[in-house]
């Protein structure tokens, strides 16, 4: 928008006021800026032809009148002049341009001219001379009634330059009323640049009328059309024309679209960025739509295929059979563009109809078809006894009800699915680093929260985060009246949106004194974030009946600095019981399903699977059989009926073998160990019980890892499928399931530790020795706070990476009885904490490889492992589970339905006889009654979370990124501007190029070049006043030695350098003794009081050093009808005018020679009297 000035600024070019001592009187203006008293006048010497009228060049005549035509630098200024040495002149005005004739004749303006005092517009611009110097009303004393005055006198132009500020447009056309004011819509005469805009006026008004033509700009607007965007910014160059490139600065629509440039090019600048429709182009994303029509119909005029779904906008909307704003448009769950396949708009044969959800008319949605396996074209594919369970569980109406439940913007980036029973209420937090919010589900007796926090320090990832969690926990426990004891550790994967996680991690948590679930969250929450409870407020404090004994599920998630911690808990009676499954809930929540970042796109999905009756699995399990573990391995050997019994009422097909420690490669020798137990896999209760109750033959080499390995190796090469079981080789559909049973650390990692096993060494012994040696007595309470650092932890890593290979490498999975050694904290505590606590050690190494293959680990203190190993039955049955999902699944969400006949019954989610869901394995699995047979049909619908899709195509070239709503790639801003001038911005291409403004880094002065990106300086470092040059390596107006060459020739004039003016000396260049400098003519002259002590007319004469002498013609003392007579210096009548007098008369002087009798008649003889009115003598009487 324009900045419209409405007084007139002062001039570009300054003038310095010297004036006429008599010209200061009244109204008369100041000296005009910039003029000087003219120094060859000196004013009237009688000694001076010129002075004196006697010079025969002075015709009288006034010079020229100043032409209008042509360029104003070659104006000729109106000369013409009356007399200039007039006594009257101070009060004269002799054009009644409101300037006294001396002023006009003292002023001297940087062009080195005068005005006229016979022409009141010298200049010939319109405006009178008086205007143009701030006049207010008329000469005192002069003839002029009235004249011309200024409405606004405090700005002043040159009355002798038609164009003073050399913007190539007359004064008086850019001051179009001629008064002196700068009104709206005009421009100002002062200034070159009017508006501001960084285009000359001249640039702007072309033809220069002072008048806004068709196809030119408002010089006094700096943006002509309204559209937001500067005069200057559209005209890059400057030039007055529309250049290419370039958008049209007197059309607010420069390109027809419909929409006006500023709200195209939306922060005004000039340079299209990746934000920004083109203001230059119709059709900025080139779909065949002008951007306009797109605004209007809803679509980007940006992204050719607004909805992403692979029809452009402009084919959509040309066919009308599709919505160009929804991907999906009949809601079938398939994108148009896949319906559409040759995306012509039209359905042709082989396609879906992209307009119809259900295509072939058989009552299934087409994506529900898709999804399930079957033919959308086929009004018979799926069979009519499979459709029932499609509608029934996958058809959007029939979904399992899901909260979304996400805080404000600005609150925390996460969305949390839940139950739609549970109540979502975002914390108050004083902490701007950390978000929370809280989750109460009174029906099913559970309590959450949701923490949004910085990490703790160390690793970013989730293992060291979640065992920083735990060591806070402890620690913080007890002041908040808990204490935390893991059941089951966390599993360790990567979450559905690419982050590392640790969820499913299960503790019990016990309380001093009994509180209700949210009581109980809300310590935990304080616990975990640090802050006390005036700093955490809003959430529920009544959920739940109370108790003193709770189990909770965490999930820990690491993202860039930001650390996500979920925690769902119900009472542990509910959590234990088999025949309630709301302990199922808090699972939900923590199994890393629920959690995804804020705004997350969500979808379903639907599997259908026929179920072929088979979960295999078979589970090695290393027993450690030195005289240490006799306690360890009694309390499995005891769960192991409730462990044979979970499994089969998992419907899983499973074997059990043992391998003992002393079967590693290093003992018996490579390819000699890895013998299972007696006679191998055993599905007998009794004979896995035994294997591993005997532990005859063990030693203190107790090298599991390497047992386990070579047990592994010697099953292998698998039976083929639907072959012979074999007792001693792995089953060709089966999982392995690998599960360690030890009280110390894996003895791969350092050397031996009697001198039986003395000769082994490790890969790497960085540091390894330093944490596990040969030393007697170091146990677990030394070890506990053994923590290894980067180096020892990376040698560690290494020593284990071959067994978690060759686990990974049979699709295993890996579990464990061993001892946690994270936190330090929690060592030897809780679960950990045995009677004889001081022969146990951290299992290390064996933690590494349960974590890597997605396993988990209890401690081999519990006195009946049963709920523990409930868990890792539960896992073992979703690793063997035919029915692993396509998509990643919202546990919550999963509804299975199993069609037998025909008929189709929905299973319930139970611990007994329902189903469950691994999210490890992303698998659904069953138990119980409800098992399907084999032949079945199950159906398993669910919510997913849409994973960050690859929006643009592809990679994206260097330098670009890719924009998640633009759904293109964009240039790399950060990148980009990294390698551009400060001058230059990146545009829409990812190339540098320079705003006409050069991105607002031009000085005063400065001009942009946009060619080379580099702010240069103007001309005239953008107007300098007069006198004053323009220094181009600083950029600023700087006073020249003889003040721009406006004292060049006028010499006694001399530069005053600090107002840059030339100015009178004070000795008008040194005056001879005697006289004096005379600072208004800048002259010597005599004193002024010199004249008052001369008799009569006579005056002192400067060039004879001030005598008293006779002017010419006695100064023009005489009146008329009387002479000078230069001998007496008086005026006297003419000789021979007595001639004409009567009598005794005599021509009278004083009264301009006319005949006069004198007094007595010129002397009567004494004898005589005058009569005066005949004027003779006559006798007396």
């Amino acid at each position: 928008m324009s900045v419209h000035r409405s007084v007139r600024r002062t001039p570009a070019i300054f003038f310095l006021p010297l004036l006429l001592a008599v010209a200061a009187c009244g109204d008369e203006p100041d000296t005009p800026p910039g003029s000087v008293r003219d120094a060859s006048d000196p004013g009237a010497d009688a000694n001076d032809p010129v002075d004196a009228g006697t010079d025969p060049t002075d015709t009288g005549v006034l010079g020229p009148d100043a032409t209008t035509q042509g360029n104003p630098d070659a104006v000729a200024v109106d000369v013409g002049q009356t007399d200039p040495f007039n006594p009257n002149n101070p009060t004269q005005d002799t054009d009644c341009d409101g300037l006294s004739d001396a002023y006009e004749f003292a002023t001297l303006y940087p062009n080195g001219q005068k005005s006229s005092t016979a022409n009141a517009d010298s200049d010939n611009d319109g405006i009178p001379d008086g205007i143009e110097n701030g006049v207010t009303a008329p000469v005192p004393g002069s003839a002029c009634a009235t004249v011309p005055t200024d409405t606004h006198p405090a700005s002043r132009t040159n009355p002798t330059n038609p164009d003073t500020d050399a913007d190539g447009i007359w004064d008086g056309a850019e001051d179009r009323n001629h008064n002196g004011f700068v009104d709206p819509g005009e421009s100002d005469p002062n200034l070159r640049d009017s508006d501001g805009d960084g285009i000359a006026d001249g640039a702007e008004d072309l033809n220069r009328n002072g008048s806004v033509d068709t196809g030119e700009t408002n010089p006094a607007n700096r943006d002509s059309d309204n559209d937001g965007v500067s005069d200057g910014i559209e005209d890059r160059n400057h030039n007055g024309q529309v250049d290419g490139g370039e958008t049209n600065p007197t059309l607010a629509d420069s390109d027809g679209d419909g929409l006006v440039d500023g709200d195209e090019d939306t922060n005004h600048d000039g340079v299209r960025q990746v934000f920004e429709v083109d203001p230059r182009s119709s059709d900025t994303d080139g779909d065949g739509l002008s951007d306009g029509q797109e605004l209007t119909g809803g679509t980007s005029p940006l992204l050719p295929d607004s909805d992403g779904d692979g029809l452009t906008d402009s084919v959509e909307i040309t066919s009308g059979r599709t919505n160009p704003t929804r991907s999906d448009s009949d809601g079938d769950g398939i994108p148009d563009g896949v319906e559409d396949a040759n995306h012509n708009g039209a359905r042709d044969a082989g396609e879906t109809d992209a307009t119809a959800a259900d295509s072939d008319g058989d009552t299934v949605s087409d994506g529900d078809e898709r999804a399930g396996g079957f033919d959308p074209l086929n009004p018979n594919d799926p069979p009519a006894d499979v459709r029932t369970s499609l509608n029934s569980i996958c058809a959007d109406a029939n979904l399992r009800p899901t909260n979304f439940n996400e805080p404000p913007a600005g609150q925390g980036n996460y969305t949390i699915a839940s139950e739609p029973s549970a109540v979502f209420t975002v914390a108050t937090v004083s902490d701007p680093t950390v978000f929370a919010s809280g989750l109460d589900d009174g029906a099913n007796q559970l309590a959450a929260f949701v923490v949004e926090m910085p990490v703790f320090g160390g690793v970013q990832s989730a293992n060291v985060q979640q065992a920083a969690l735990q060591g806070r926990l402890a620690s913080r426990g007890p002041a908040e009246g808990f204490s935390v004891a893991t059941r089951n550790s966390a599993r360790e994967i990567t979450s559905h949106d690419g982050f590392s996680a640790a969820v499913s991690w299960i503790v019990d948590v016990d309380t001093t004194a009994a509180q209700n679930a949210a009581q109980l969250r809300n310590a935990l929450l304080r616990a975990t974030t640090g802050l006390a409870a005036a700093q955490i407020q809003g959430l529920p404090t009544n959920t739940g009946a109370a108790s003193t004994q709770w189990t909770f599920g965490v999930e820990v998630l690491v993202r860039p600095d930001r650390l996500l911690v979920v925690a769902a808990g119900v009472p542990r009676a509910i959590f234990d019981n088999a025949a309630d499954p709301k302990g199922l809930k808090a699972l939900d929540l923590t199994n890393g399903s629920a959690l995804a970042r804020r705004g997350a796109l969500r979808g379903k999905a639907c599997n259908s699977f026929v179920a072929d009756g088979r979960s295999v699995a078979d589970i090695i399990w290393m027993s450690d059989i030195s005289a240490s573990t006799d306690d360890d391995r009694g309390p499995i050997s005891a769960a192991a009926t409730a462990v044979f019994n979970a499994l089969s009422n998992n419907g899983v097909d499973f074997r059990m073998g043992v391998v003992r420690h002393p079967e590693n490669r290093f003992v018996q020798g490579a390819g000699n160990g890895g013998d299972l137990y007696g006679t191998g896999f055993t599905t007998n209760l009794g004979s896995f019980q035994a294997a591993l109750s005997d532990n005859s033959g063990g030693d203190g080499c107790e090298f599991g890892l390497s047992a386990m390995d070579e047990a592994v190796q010697k099953a292998l090469p698998r039976t083929a499928i639907g072959a012979p079981a074999n007792a001693r080789k792995l089953r060709g559909d089966a999982t392995l399931v690998a599960f360690y049973i030890s009280d110390e650390f894996a003895q791969e990692l350092t050397q031996g530790v009697s001198a039986s096993c003395a000769g082994y060494e490790p890969p790497c012994n960085t540091g390894i020795g330093d944490l596990y040696t040969a030393v007697s007595g170091v146990y677990n309470d030394a070890v506990c706070n053994l923590v290894p650092n980067a180096t020892q932890q990376a040698c560690i890593n290494s020593v284990v990476q071959p067994y978690i290979d060759r686990i990974r490498g049979e699709g295993g999975i890996a579990f464990g009885q061993i001892f946690d050694p994270n936190p330090i904290s929690a060592c030897n505590t809780g679960h950990f904490a045995c009677a004889a606590s001081g022969r146990n050690e951290p299992g290390r190494g064996y933690t590494e490889v349960v974590a890597a293959t997605g396993g988990s680990f209890y401690s081999p203190c519990q006195a009946d492992p049963t709920a523990n190993l409930q868990a890792i039955v539960d896992a073992v049955a979703g690793a063997a589970s035919q029915f692993t999902l396509t998509g990643n699944p919202i546990s919550q969400s999963i509804k299975v339905g199993v069609t037998r006949g025909g008929v189709t019954t929905e299973i319930a989610r139970d611990k007994q006889n329902g189903f469950d869901y691994d999210a490890v394995n992303n698998a659904v699995y069953f138990r119980g009654t409800a098992r399907p047979q084999q032949g079945d049909r199950v159906t398993i619908s669910y919510r997913v979370w849409l994973p960050p899709a690859d929006t643009c195509g592809g990679a994206c070239p260097p330098g670009q990124v890719c924009d998640g709503q633009l759904l293109t790639c964009v240039c790399d801003t950060g990148v980009c501007n990294a390698n551009c001038l400060a001058t230059q911005v990146c545009d829409a291409n990812c190339e540098c190029v320079t705003p006409p403004d050069c991105n607002g880094q031009c000085g005063p002065g400065q001009t942009c070049n946009i060619d080379t990106g580099v702010c240069e300086c103007q001309a005239d470092c953008g107007g300098c006043a007069a006198g004053q040059v323009c220094n181009r390596t600083t950029c600023q107006c700087e006073c020249g030695s003889d003040c721009g060459g406006a004292c060049a020739g006028q010499a006694p004039l001399g530069c005053n350098q600090g107002s840059c003016a030339c100015e009178c000396p004070s000795d008008c260049g040194g005056c001879a003794g005697g006289s004096v400098c005379n600072t208004s003519t800048c002259a010597c002259g005599c004193d002024p009081s010199c004249d008052q002590a001369c008799p009569g007319n006579q005056r002192c004469n400067f060039a004879n050093g001030c005598g008293c002498e006779c002017p010419a013609n006695c100064g023009d003392a005489c009146g008329d009808g009387t002479v000078c007579n230069q001998g007496t210096c008086g005026c006297e009548c003419p000789v021979g005018c007595n001639a004409n007098c009567q009598n005794r008369q005599v021509c009278d002087p004083t009264n301009n020679c006319a005949c006069a009798c004198p007094a007595d008649c010129g002397g009567c003889a004494a004898n005589e009297r005058c009569d005066p009115i005949a004027c003779r003598c006559e006798r007396a009487v």
